[in-house]
C-alpha cells in the first residue's frame, strides 16, 4: 500500500509540479490528523480532540480537498476501530461544521477569482456525465496508467451509454462491498473512501476547465489501495497456495508502475516536453497547444509557437488566451494589422485580461491613436497594477501626447517595482 502511494504514476503530477506540492502538504496534514484521531480514539480527551481540529484546519489551509476528513474518520470508526455509533457521529459535528464552512469559502473565492467554470463552458448534463465517467477513468488509470497528461480537455459530448455504465458499475461495486461487509469490512471502507474523497473534485461544480486530473487521485486512491492490500492478504490467508502467484503479480505490477513513473518524470523535465506529450496522448488539446506555443516563444522559436497558437484557435476559436498570444507574436513581427483581429477577439472573450488590453493599446499606439492607447494602458493597470509593460506603454503614450512629466513618472515605476521585487526573497 505504501509502495503504491509513493510511486504510482498518477501521483507524479502532485509531486513533480511545484504548483501542486499543496497535495503533498495537505495529505501530510491529513495523515497527521488521522494519527491524532487514533490517539483520541484510544483515550478521549479534550486536548487530543483539539489537536485533531488544529491539524485538520492546517490541512484545509494547505488544500481544501481535506474537507472530507470527517467522513473518512467515520469510515475508520466502522473499520478497523469498530467504534461507530451515534456518539461517534455527534463528536464530529465541529469537524463537519469546519468542512462546510471551508467548502463554501473555497467556492466563493474560486468564483470571484474566475476559477469556477461557467455553464457556457460545461453544461450541467455534461458535467454530471463527465463526473460519472471520471470515477471509472481514475480506476482504469490506476490499473493501467498509460497516456497520462497534464491536461485532459473537456469532451464536446459524452454518449449516453458511458455515464449510464459508469453509474451502474460503481453502484454494483457498492452493493457487493456492502453485502460482504460483515466478512470483509475493508472492502466497504476502501471503496467508500475512494468515492467520498473524490467528491470535492468530481466536477459537478467545475473548478477549472479540465475534464479530470491525475492530481485529484492523490488522496482518493488510498481507498483502492486499502481494498487491494487487505484483500490480497485475506486471499492468501484463505488459500495459501495462491501466495506465490500473488507475490509475483504484485512485483510485476509495482515494477510496471515504477517504469511508468520514471517515464512521466522524464516528460516533466521542461514545459516543451510536457505539453508535446499531452498533445501526443490526447486529442483536441487546445490548452496544450497554447502552452507549448508559449514555451517555444520563450525559446525564441517564434514560427513554431505561432503554428501552435493557430492550432489551438482552430480547435477552440473563442479561446481568448491563444488569440491574444497569436496577436502578441504578430505584433512582435511588426504585423500590426494582422494582429489586431486576434487581440480584439481576445478582448471580446475575456475583457478583464490585462495582457490583451496592453496588446490592444500597442495596436492603437502603432496607428497613432495615443490617447486611446493611454486609456487601454490605464485599464490594464487597474487590472494588474504591477504590470511593468503597462507602465512603460503608458509612459510612451503620454510622451507621444507631449505630457513629458507624466511620462517620466510612469517610466520610473517599473524601475521601482524591480527594486521592490529584487529585495524580496524568492519563493520556492
Amino acid at each position: 500500500m505504501a509502495f503504491v502511494f509513493a510511486l504510482h504514476p498518477l501521483h507524479v503530477e502532485s509531486v513533480a509540479w511545484i504548483a501542486e506540492r499543496k497535495d503533498v502538504l495537505s495529505t501530510l496534514f491529513l495523515f497527521l490528523t488521522f494519527w491524532a484521531y487514533l490517539r483520541y480514539a484510544e483515550r478521549r480527551a479534550i486536548s487530543r480532540y483539539l489537536l485533531v481540529v488544529l491539524l485538520f484546519c492546517l490541512g484545509i489551509m494547505a488544500k481544501p480537498m481535506v474537507v472530507t476528513f470527517p467522513f473518512l474518520a467515520l469510515l475508520l470508526d466502522v473499520w478497523p476501530l469498530r467504534r461507530f455509533s451515534r456518539k461517534a457521529i455527534w463528536e464530529k459535528a465541529p469537524l463537519f461544521t469546519i468542512s462546510i464552512a471551508a467548502s463554501i469559502a473555497t467556492y466563493l473565492v474560486q468564483q470571484r477569482g474566475g476559477s469556477v467554470a461557467s455553464l457556457d463552458q460545461a453544461r450541467p448534463v455534461l458535467r454530471v456525465g463527465n463526473a460519472l465517467v471520471s470515477y471509472l477513468a481514475y480506476l482504469f488509470q490506476f490499473v493501467w496508467p498509460a497516456k497520462l497528461a497534464v491536461f485532459y480537455p473537456y469532451p464536446a459530448g459524452i454518449p449516453l451509454w458511458q455515464p449510464v455504465g459508469a453509474a451502474l458499475i460503481p453502484a454494483g461495486i457498492s452493493a457487493l462491498a456492502i453485502y460482504n461487509f460483515r466478512v470483509r469490512p475493508y472492502l466497504s471502507v476502501g471503496w467508500f473512501w475512494y468515492l467520498g474523497a473524490l467528491i470535492p473534485v468530481r466536477g459537478l461544480v467545475q473548478a477549472g476547465i479540465q475534464a479530470h486530473a491525475d492530481r485529484y487521485t492523490y488522496m482518493p486512491l488510498i481507498g483502492i489501495s486499502i481494498m487491494l492490500a487487505w484483500g490480497v492478504a485475506d486471499l492468501c490467508a484463505r488459500w495459501p497456495a495462491v501466495k506465490p502467484a500473488a507475490v509475483v503479480l504484485a512485483v510485476l505490477a509495482c515494477s510496471a508502475w515504477c517504469y511508468s513513473t520514471w517515464q512521466n518524470l522524464h516528460y516533466c523535465r521542461d514545459s516543451v516536453s510536457l505539453f508535446e506529450h499531452a498533445i501526443h496522448v490526447t486529442s483536441n488539446n487546445y490548452l496544450a497547444y497554447n502552452n507549448l506555443g508559449v514555451a517555444l516563444r520563450e525559446r525564441g522559436q517564434t514560427a513554431e509557437a505561432m503554428a501552435d497558437f493557430e492550432q489551438a484557435i482552430r480547435i477552440k476559436p473563442h479561446y481568448a488566451e491563444a488569440q491574444n498570444n497569436l496577436g502578441e507574436a504578430l505584433l512582435a513581427q511588426g504585423k500590426v494589422d494582422e494582429a489586431a483581429p486576434h487581440i480584439s477577439e481576445a478582448l471580446r472573450e475575456e475583457s478583464d485580461s490585462p495582457e490583451a488590453h496592453v496588446n490592444w493599446a500597442t495596436v492603437l499606439n502603432k496607428h497613432g491613436q495615443h490617447q486611446q492607447a493611454a486609456t487601454e494602458y490605464r485599464v490594464a493597470l487597474q487590472l494588474r497594477p504591477e504590470s511593468a509593460q503597462a507602465h512603460c506603454g503608458l509612459g510612451l503614450a503620454l510622451f507621444d501626447l507631449g505630457r513629458y512629466q507624466a511620462a517620466l513618472t510612469q517610466l520610473s515605476v517599473p524601475t521601482k517595482l524591480l527594486g521592490v521585487f529584487r529585495d524580496r526573497p524568492v519563493a520556492a
